[in-house]
């Protein structure tokens, strides 16, 4: 039963969620940006949106 379900969550993981996060990555490379910045970006936004 455990190993069935570890075997669905690493297709999921495999074939959906890696894929997207792929998807992703290609995006911001092509406006110039790498995954870090990117999400340092979203990190500060996020921070001054709770200060205002």
């Amino acid at each position: 039963m455990v190993d069935g379900l570890y075997d669905i969550f690493m297709w999921v993981i495999n074939h959906i969620v890696l894929v997207i996060f792929g998807a992703v990555e290609k995006v911001l490379v092509l406006a110039g940006l790498g995954t870090v910045d990117w999400l340092g970006r979203q990190k500060t936004a996020a921070e001054q949106k709770v200060e205002d």
